[in-house]
């Protein structure tokens, strides 16, 4: 896997392969930056986009896929 690049050239791949294992167990804690009020930050997010059955939504930024399974849940 090649290393991720920032807008600076900077290398952060290594930062990211080295929490990459740990990272549903940061998400899910829901304490400090940037977690604390994630779970609460998702719902909002889900309610604002008014989405239901028969929707189709774009979730471009997927990661981990909890915000999708939100979409999914509501159909």
């Amino acid at each position: 896997m090649l290393p991720a690049m920032t807008p600076d050239g900077s290398k952060r791949g290594g930062l990211f392969d080295t929490w990459a294992d740990r990272y549903d167990e940061a998400v899910n804690s829901g304490v400090g930056f940037p977690f604390a009020g994630y779970e609460a930050t998702l719902d909002r997010v889900a309610a604002l986009a008014t989405a239901g059955p028969g929707s189709r939504v774009l979730d471009v930024g997927i990661g981990t896929g909890n915000l999708a399974r939100r979409f999914v849940d509501l159909g």
